[in-house]
């Protein structure tokens, strides 16, 4: 399985002008709701050393164990 990802330039053309427009104070869920914001880091940087390559965006999930082995 490969990772999946989205350029910066691919979601500010899918959801900038949306999420611009709205308040501050608006909800925001992840996934089915099931996802909470962890952390973003820079995981690579381009050949300046200073400027990000890639920004890896983390989650947690929630989940409930319904069956064990």
């Amino acid at each position: 399985m490969s990772t999946k990802t989205i350029t910066l330039g691919e979601l500010k053309q899918l959801c900038l002008d949306q999420l611009q427009a709205l308040p501050d104070d608006t909800l925001i869920t992840f996934g089915k709701g099931d996802f909470s914001f962890y952390r973003s880091r820079t995981s690579q940087y381009r050949d300046d050393k200073k400027t990000p390559q890639v920004v890896q965006i983390e989650f947690n999930e929630f989940y409930e164990v319904t069956h064990e082995f």
